[in-house]
This record gives structure tokens, C-alpha cells and sequence, in this order.
């Protein structure tokens, strides 16, 4: 029942009414997070408490690929190197990869799966390992897609959270944490942000 628990409401000023409502409190000790949303005409509540699918997914789509970009931001003026290039590049196939296995007729399959293959592809105009002197600039134009697929992601993935419920697995988006992990660590120097969003779902996520 909602009355066994106090809540507080959140909301971002850039969120409209489609946005789910993102509510938190306390039980006992136990923090409970929980997301309201409208499906087919009825409100409902939907755990999205730490170490949950939806919790574990909302951090992927946040806090991991939000520091990817910020990272590659940094990177604007010098770019990366063919090897490091390729890193990221064999990383972010391996998350589409992962992603790729979330059953065929699903919400994820039909509406999320391609913005993450148009996030890849964002990323491979952004660096072409050449160096030039309008390099930068280029990178400039490029991180602004990339930008516009990581919302894509993110808008998809945070007004449909109970379509999720039915068919995403924790393990699947744990999975798809893996190659992002390997990024930060193959190349902390250059991804400190992706290493602490990556580092911080490792420690905080429920066994």
C-alpha cells in the first residue's frame, strides 16, 4: 500500500508530463524507490529501488553513457589515438551486442535496441583517427549527435519503465556494464568520469 511508506516527490524542470514521477522513501531501514507511471489509462507504482533491473538500467542510461560523453567532450582538442579509438569503438559494440539479446517483439527490441546502434555509429563519425585542423571542430559537430542518441536512450528507456519490467534482465544490463568497465580500466586517464559512474554501480549494486 502507498500509506506504508513516505514519500517525496522529485521532479526536474525539464521534464514534462510524460516523464515518470520519481518517488523515494523509508521503510524501516530499507530505502524504497519507486517510480509512478500511467499504462493504458491506470497509475502505477513500480519498484525501482537499488539492485533492481530498473534501477540498474536508469544508472546505464544516466549516470554510464552520461559519462562517456562528458569523457569524449574532454577529448575534443586531442582526440584519441587508433588504439584507443578502437577500444571504444570494440566496447560500445559489445554493449549493442549484449543489447541485441533482449528478445525479438519486445518494447526494447522495436524502440531502444536502435538508438544504441545509432549511438555507435554517432561515436565512429566522432574520431577518424586522422589528424587534421579541423579535427576538433569536426569532434565538436560529431559529440553533438552523440549527445542527441544518449537522450534518445534515455527518453525511450525512462517513459516506458513498465514495458521494461517484462522483459529486460538484470543480467542483460549488467552485461552490458562490462564493456564500459573495460573502457575506464584499458584507459582511466582518459575516461575518469565512465571509470567512477562504472566503479560507483559496481559498489552500490545489491548482490
Amino acid at each position: 500500500m502507498i500509506n506504508d511508506y513516505t514519500y517525496a516527490e522529485y521532479r526536474s524542470p525539464k521534464l514534462d508530463r510524460r516523464h515518470p514521477r520519481l518517488w523515494e522513501g523509508t521503510r524501516g531501514y530499507a530505502t524504497v524507490v519507486r517510480l509512478q507511471q500511467r499504462w493504458r489509462g491506470v497509475d502505477m507504482l513500480i519498484d525501482a529501488s537499488r539492485g533492481t533491473v530498473l534501477w540498474a538500467i536508469n544508472q546505464f542510461r544516466s549516470a554510464a553513457l552520461g559519462a562517456l560523453v562528458a569523457d569524449l567532450s574532454a577529448l575534443e582538442e586531442r582526440g584519441l589515438h587508433r588504439k584507443e579509438c578502437d577500444k571504444v569503438q570494440d566496447g560500445l559494440s559489445d554493449v549493442v551486442a549484449v543489447a541485441a539479446t533482449v528478445p525479438t517483439g519486445t518494447y526494447w527490441q522495436g524502440s531502444v535496441y536502435e538508438e544504441f546502434e545509432r549511438f555507435q555509429r554517432a561515436y565512429f563519425h566522432w574520431n577518424d583517427h586522422e589528424k587534421s585542423d579541423d579535427g576538433p571542430a569536426r569532434r565538436r559537430a560529431a559529440l553533438a549527435a552523440l549527445r542527441n542518441r544518449r537522450k534518445a536512450i534515455s527518453r525511450r528507456i525512462a517513459l516506458h519503465q513498465v514495458l521494461l519490467l517484462s522483459h529486460l534482465k538484470l543480467e542483460t544490463v549488467k552485461e552490458m556494464y562490462k564493456p564500459l568497465q573495460r573502457i575506464a580500466s584499458d584507459m582511466p586517464e582518459l575516461f575518469p568520469k565512465l571509470r567512477t559512474a562504472t566503479g560507483r554501480f559496481t559498489a552500490r549494486l545489491v548482490p
